[in-house]
């Protein structure tokens, strides 16, 4: 093993060792990459928590905020007729719900899509048509 290091390498092997280095280079860069990423998206999701917001722990145990302190929050994980809290870590947050108003105002913008999409498609194939004529 010893004298694998004090020979002396021939070019391929220095290619080889270099292209090594740069694929570990490249997943480093990848791998750091891809952590921003996901923070940023975890932030952007604990900006979106307010009092009333339906909230899903990395626990399963879905509630609706009651209270938000600095580090914990309080959720109701009770039924209608009967309210249950529970102060949790504000880390331990897995998912947001989306308001009902993003939700009518993500369904309003996807019939609009919708809508203008067939009425491409049919204007795609009316000029077809005359183009066949």
């Amino acid at each position: 093993m010893f004298n694998y290091f004090l020979c002396e390498t021939e070019p391929k092997q220095d290619y080889t060792m270099l292209l090594v280095i740069g694929i570990i280079v490249v997943m480093i860069v990848m791998n750091i990459i891809s952590q921003r990423k996901q923070s940023k998206q975890i932030n952007e999701m604990l900006a979106r928590m307010d009092i009333g917001a339906k909230v899903m722990t990395r626990g399963g145990l879905i509630g609706t905020i009651v209270e938000i302190n600095v580090d914990n929050l309080i959720l109701d994980i009770g039924t209608a007729t009967s309210s249950t809290l529970i102060t949790i870590d504000r880390n331990s947050v897995y998912y947001v719900y989306p308001s009902e108003e993003k939700v009518e105002e993500i369904t309003e913008t996807a019939s609009e899509e919708i809508v203008a999409e067939e009425v491409a498609e049919e204007v795609v194939e009316t000029v077809e048509d005359k183009v066949e004529d």
